[in-house]
């Protein structure tokens, strides 16, 4: 049900409920390992972000 302030307004059916969710199917904790790729610098502060701070 589509709903404003709690009361419902539209009925939404339950094939195009279903279709709008992504199917995601992941076998488990890192699933995603060997997939993902991160560059080396990846967590460096910005340049001009760490000189505003002092950081640099």
């Amino acid at each position: 049900m589509v709903s404003r302030a709690g009361v419902p307004v539209v009925p939404v059916p339950l094939l195009v409920a279903a279709s709008v969710r992504p199917t995601v199917r992941r076998a488990g904790r890192g699933s995603l390992r060997g997939q993902v790729r991160l560059p080396a610098h990846f967590d460096d502060p910005h340049p001009r972000i760490a000189a505003v701070f002092g950081v640099a």
